[in-house]
């Protein structure tokens, strides 16, 4: 540095002048990689790493390193937080004191060939915010309890219904998931969700599968009587065309998210498995990404070393999550799958379950049921301050009905955000409503704001153009189209956790 370009002190103060360098550097022109280099390190070793390269790795990309750098710090000003590197990511750290040029990494930490930076704005804590659109929440919810002062008339309206409204709901959701315009087709629209498999094992199928499994060596697998050598000869045939079916349509899925056919879509544990790791595959674009993408949240140490010596590259940038980016990562994650669920893992289980947007090989449509109730709640009047002789108080007394709508299940994001979409629209001139949800912990990492920088595009932010029109993705119209290709923003690291929408306009309650 010059005389005249003094080390900046530390805290934020500190920061805010080492952007304000920044900013000169850019407008003079004097980009020079002895300022950039010795503000990088400084700004790395305050937690908030560039990491913003030039395509080929030739210098900085100065307009995202401001960027990046502006906010980071804004985050940890809302936070209140100016502890360096001492949050979730800063455990990723190369120890150059720069979290953002990371190389990529597996299970273990090690790195491979191919570099790979990821941008994690720090920890904050529960917030609300207030926005016209209610963002993608890409974590799976166990419940969603919609609460309003007045009737949610596409729920009660869809019992008068005729048959033939349900059935236009139903070719829509089929045919291609257009949004309709009547708020009782929206609301029916908004419950249905492909899955597979839709029915659970058979108890007596997976009675005999477990029993074969503990009763020893093969020649004491048999049934001592005949009808029960046939009844686990016939459970076997099951359980195995069951898994047949399931890497079918396992295989439809994930070549479909290739073609751009498929927006996401979410691989389950089954039910009695031990093994609690969830994989959400995405398209290009969804959440931002410049590349086809996979998760697997709520993974252990186990599964990252089995895959790592499986031959697969990820990165680990949380403890309990793994990403795959690119078809060769994603590709790899698949085959793990296909060859080894039901063998290593979920052994002696059902298949493993997918939940997705639309129609695939072997999927059954999923129609949700929800509970609603109607409350009535009485408002006592106040005291008067009158001497009228009577006891207790003095004023009138009112009704007041409160309607409760609970939907409960493993509840995929397409469908809660839709349910809010067609509330916001009936609701809008009858007090609005509100909302809270229950999330699945499982996946509650799933909207990390991971932006890759390894791309020829010298755009930090860049917004990328749909690469397919319509609703081809699982998307309902372009309006929920933009919202599942917008990165996660203040959605990092955590999750809606309550609603509030009045006149049109949501506050949004985040939460770590």
């Amino acid at each position: 540095m010059t005389e005249n370009q003094k080390a900046p002190v530390s805290g934020s103060q500190g920061m805010i002048q080492k952007l304000e360098l920044l900013r000169n550097a850019k407008k003079s022109g004097k980009t020079g990689g002895g300022l950039l280099s010795s503000l990088s390190l400084s700004l790395s070793q305050d937690g908030l790493g560039l990491g913003a390269k030039k395509p080929g790795g030739l210098g900085l990309n100065l307009k995202g390193a401001i960027q990046a750098a502006e906010e980071s710090l804004l985050v940890r000003q809302q936070s209140g937080g100016f502890a360096g590197a001492s949050d979730a990511a800063a455990g990723d750290d190369d120890g150059d004191g720069s979290r953002a040029s990371k190389r990529r990494r597996g299970g273990d930490g090690a790195t491979g060939d191919k570099a790979r930076a990821l941008v994690m704005p720090g920890d904050g804590s529960e917030r609300v915010e207030r926005a016209h659109l209610l963002p993608m929440d890409w974590s799976l919810k166990t419940k969603a309890v919609f609460t309003s002062d007045a009737p949610f008339e596409p729920f009660t309206n869809s019992f008068a219904a005729s048959p033939e409204t349900f059935h236009q709901a139903l070719r829509s959701f089929t045919g291609g998931n257009r949004r309709s315009r009547d708020a009782t087709q929206m609301y029916l629209q908004s419950l249905f969700s492909w899955t597979f498999p839709l029915d659970p094992l058979p108890k007596k199928v997976k009675m005999l599968k477990v029993l074969a499994s503990t009763n020893g060596p093969e020649d004491e697998l048999k049934p001592p009587t005949l009808e029960g050598r046939r009844e686990l000869e016939e459970a076997t045939r099951q359980h195995e065309a069951r898994y047949a079916k399931w890497r079918e349509a396992l295989r439809d899925l994930v070549y479909a998210t290739y073609g751009g056919l498929c927006g996401c879509f979410y691989v389950l544990p089954p039910e009695g498995s031990s093994d609690a790791w969830v994989a959400m595959f995405a398209q290009k674009n969804v959440q931002g990404r410049r590349k086809v993408s996979a998760s697997v949240s709520n993974a252990n140490d186990g599964l990252c070393a089995f895959l790592k010596g499986y031959g697969l590259e990820f990165a680990r940038p949380l403890a309990s999550l793994l990403y795959f980016s690119g078809r060769e990562e994603v590709h790899g994650l698949y085959d793990f799958l296909l060859n080894e669920a039901g063998r290593t893992y979920h052994k002696q289980c059902d298949t493993p379950i997918l939940l997705a947007p639309v129609p695939f090989a072997g999927a059954s449509v999923k129609c949700f049921k929800p509970d609603y109730r109607n409350y009535r709640q009485i408002k006592r009047g106040k005291k008067t301050g009158k001497k009228t002789g009577l006891e207790g108080l003095v004023g009138s007394e009112e009704d007041e009905n409160f309607h409760h709508l609970e939907v409960c299940g493993v509840l995929p994001p397409w469908t809660v955000s839709r349910l809010a979409e067609t509330f916001r629209k009936s609701q809008q001139d009858r007090g609005g409503f509100e909302a809270s949800f229950e999330v699945d912990k499982r996946t509650k990492h799933l909207n990390l704001n991971v932006v890759l920088l390894e791309e020829e595009d010298d755009e930090y932010h860049a917004r990328l153009k749909p690469s397919v029109d319509g609703c081809g993705g699982g998307w309902w119209d372009t309006e929920e189209q933009d919202k599942w290709f917008a990165h996660p923003g203040k959605l990092d690291r955590k999750t809606v956790s309550k609603i509030k929408n009045a006149r049109g306009v949501y506050n949004i309650t985040f939460k770590q």
